[in-house]
């Protein structure tokens, strides 16, 4: 799962940002008028740092530009109490945001490229997709977008 994004947090599957636009100049002071930052992340979560990429606020992370999150992970036995098993199984749950003009067919099939890609010898990897939706453009300053 780690190899899906690199040090800075961009995704690493090829193609996965195929069809996402820039921001225009307009776009990306959209988010700098809402008062929140990074600072108020590290509070509300308790996290040492806010984590993103590279040149972009926390905004525009959460909001504007495509994300893959590592929701979940399990594997072997999950009780309370311990046990040493070598699980013959690994699990996670992957969520993305797509924004507009992406195509999220496209997106699914470069992540279940990276995961086989990733995957180590011998490994069986597979993806199950539980659903795509489009994302839509919004005229920014539209009654319902304000």
């Amino acid at each position: 799962m780690a190899a899906l994004k690199d040090a800075q947090g961009w995704v690493t599957a090829p193609g996965f940002y195929d069809g996402a636009q820039s921001l225009s100049d307009d776009e990306c002071q959209s988010p700098v008028r809402i008062p929140y930052s990074a600072a108020d992340i590290v509070s509300e979560t308790g996290a040492s740092q806010a984590f993103g990429k590279p040149g972009l606020t926390i905004n525009e992370r959460r909001w504007m530009r495509p994300t893959l999150e590592v929701n979940r992970t399990w594997s072997g036995y999950t009780g309370l109490d311990s046990k040493t098993v070598i699980s013959a199984t690994v699990h996670a749950k992957i969520t993305s945001q797509l924004v507009a003009y992406q195509e999220p067919m496209k997106a699914i099939q470069s992540v279940q490229v990276a995961v086989h890609a990733a995957a180590s010898p011998g490994a069986l990897a597979s993806l199950i997709s539980l659903g795509a939706v489009e994302a839509r453009v919004t005229a920014q300053w539209q009654p319902a977008a304000i």
